[in-house]
């Protein structure tokens, strides 16, 4: 990278100046009072300058933001484009040529840029180069001329001349503005009329006869009140070892669920080919599960991850039928620890892990203000870069703008590094984008791991017992926070996974509260984990069962968010009875409620279908009461 003139000129002409060839300086001037414009040092402005010198052109393209105290530049010569990030407040400099990049301390590497640095308050601060051009202590500029025109366009002009002693050379600077009073830019600037419009200098030894000429041209100057967020921030996809990051990325929940589309073009196709997945995640790293929903071959099927025992599990919703298989470490939310799987947690998740992530700013996503983060790492080999975007701090995921917002990623893009076909040493970079929808902290939900269906012949039991009335309207406006308490008491007290309790359902009736369940026996055979403390076969899982309600241990600690007061509900003693499998019959019964014009929300206690030999499938209502005064047969 060439130093930049305008600072090297300054330094040239501060460092020492003596009598100039009068011959190459004695220009005639005009007499004004007109005083050369400068730059307001706290002011916003961009320009598009072209230089030419050296028989080049060099493309320039800056923006200064003297209220942030940063700058920005793009240099672009022969193909080549060079862009520089001005952080004056970190005392940073990134510099980026092509995809690579470099950060430099600012205060060492200015004379890299176009910019100058000066002192206010005792900190350093961004300076205009033309400023300081400018305004070089002992250099006079006089007014030359309001006669002329460049590109078209009425200026005054302005010139000084001085001779440096450590080039032998006289400089000569030639800087016009527009002339206010005969033309207005396309856009005016009524707090700075006058705008740059060219800078010519000119350099010219003893013994030479032609000067050397570097011209500055400035064209769609303007001032600027507001920078889009995505022009203070680096170009997608590079990444700057050593740079500051000035902000943590989000924390995100041990539970959570969302929908995603995966966007994959094919390598070496120029974009012209790809494939779209879509999926549905769900984590649950409190009981070790995930839940995944996914297409293919046109059906849908559901896969549960359970993690205490190493199995998987997968529907197809088509079919209806369901497949047991031990995890691999294939799978995208397990991780390998020697022999064994583990879930992943959310950091290795979303791949910030490594805590090599940089803070880059705020970019648009559909609209959407993003803070966006940086980060490398090792993608099947290859060092590859990744991008995450979540929802701004000014933006809010819910319509209440007073309540606390979990963070939101909204997108991750990785950008790989793949060898071009037939071209050795070089590659083409694959981006690949994860778009997250509906990302929500979520609690457990039983019945989206309901694995009963994969256990058909296997052995189970069906179970009911009575719970306390008094607490019936909290536990019916918080039904799936009181089946959670419900649940995790229970595998406590009976030693069991947490998917062998299933098909959990709260029954409401006029004479009480009923919880009816279904426990399934263990599994077979495990899958690459360590085998789970806590895993009952079905026979003594249920007379810890029977022990627990008859000893009353079985109390549901229930907060509820009413009042956020904590309420402990009992399991009736001696209200546990085993029963049929009640899921058909609760079917039928839940019509006939519907036909006798019942409320929604009424629910049948339970019915038991049974089979009589040489008769069909009948339906029998049972109706358990407080005073236990009703006795069938079959319980």
């Amino acid at each position: 990278m060439k130093q930049n003139a305008f600072i090297l000129i300054s330094i040239i002409l501060v460092n020492g100046y003596f009598a100039q060839d009068d011959s190459f300086c004695d220009t005639q001037t005009e007499t004004s009072d007109l005083k050369i414009p400068l730059l307001p040092v706290y002011g916003k402005y961009q320009a598009f300058i072209e230089k030419n010198s050296d028989s080049e052109t060099e493309e320039i393209v800056e923006y200064y933001d003297g209220s942030l105290n940063y700058g920005m530049v793009t240099y672009f010569l022969a193909t080549i484009r060079t862009k520089m990030y001005l952080n004056y407040n970190l005392n940073e400099l990134l510099w980026i040529l092509g995809d690579n990049c470099k950060v430099y301390k600012l205060n060492e590497s200015i004379s890299l840029t176009p910019f100058e640095v000066i002192n206010i308050n005792g900190s350093q601060h961004i300076a205009s180069p033309l400023n300081s051009l400018l305004s070089i202590p002992g250099v006079e500029f006089k007014f030359l001329s309001s006669s002329n025109t460049i590109r078209g366009i009425p200026v005054n002009q302005w010139q000084a001349c001085s001779k440096s002693p450590l080039l032998q050379k006289t400089i000569k600077i030639t800087a016009s503005f527009s002339n206010d009073k005969k033309w207005s830019p396309a856009v005016p600037i009524p707090s700075f009329p006058s705008i740059p419009i060219e800078v010519s200098i000119q350099y010219k030894a003893d013994d030479e006869t032609i000067p050397k000429t570097e011209l500055y041209s400035f064209m769609k100057f303007k001032v600027v009140n507001f920078f889009q967020e995505e022009d203070y921030f680096t170009p997608k996809g590079i990444y700057c070892p050593g740079r500051q990051s000035i902000k943590d990325i989000p924390e995100i929940p041990d539970s959570f669920a969302f929908s995603s589309q995966v966007v994959s073009p094919f390598p070496n196709q120029f974009d012209k080919l790809g494939a779209i997945e879509t999926l549905f995640e769900e984590y649950n790293l409190k009981n070790n599960l995930f839940h995944l929903v996914y297409s293919s071959a046109n059906s849908i099927s559901n896969e549960i991850h359970d993690f205490n025992t190493g199995l998987r599990y997968t529907f197809d919703r088509k079919t209806g039928s369901c497949t047991i298989a031990p995890l691999t470490n294939s799978e995208l939310d397990v991780g390998k620890n020697g022999s064994y799987v583990y879930l992943r947690d959310p950091k290795e998740m979303f791949y910030f892990e490594n805590k090599n992530y940089q803070y880059v700013g705020i970019k648009r996503l559909d609209g959407i203000n993003c803070d966006v983060w940086i980060g490398q790492r090792d993608y099947n080999g290859i060092n590859s870069t990744i991008e995450w975007y979540f929802l701004s701090d000014f933006w809010n995921a819910s319509s209440n703008l007073a309540s606390k917002r979990e963070p939101v990623p909204l997108q991750i893009r990785m950008y790989v590094p793949l060898p071009l076909q037939d071209t050795p040493n070089k590659y083409t970079i694959l981006e690949v984008k994860y778009n997250l929808f509906g990302f929500s902290k979520i609690p457990f939900i039983a019945r989206d791991y309901d694995i009963s269906s994969c256990n058909e012949e296997a052995e189970k039991r069906f179970f009911i017992f009575e719970l306390g009335n008094d607490l019936s309207h909290l536990i019916r406006s918080n039904l799936y926070e009181f089946q959670r308490a419900l649940l995790g008491v229970l595998q406590e007290q009976i030693r069991v996974t947490i998917l062998r309790i299933t098909r959990l359902q709260i029954v409401f009736d006029s004479d009480g509260v009923f919880a009816l369940f279904t426990l399934l026996d263990r599994a077979k055979s495990y899958g690459p984990v360590s085998p789970p403390k806590d895993d009952l076969s079905l026979e003594d899982a249920v007379k810890k069962l029977k022990e627990a309600v008859s000893m009353d241990k079985i109390q549901i600690p229930f907060e509820s968010p009413d009042d956020n007061d904590e309420y402990i509900v009992p399991v009736m003693r001696d209200s546990l009875r085993e029963i049929g499998d009640y899921s058909e019959g609760f079917v039928e019964i839940h019509k006939q409620i519907i036909k006798r014009n019942f409320s929604n929300t009424a629910l049948a206690v339970v019915t038991i279908v049974a089979t009589l030999v040489g008769l069909t499938i009948g339906v029998f209502f049972i109706v358990l009461h407080k005073s236990n005064k009703i006795k069938l047969p079959f319980l």
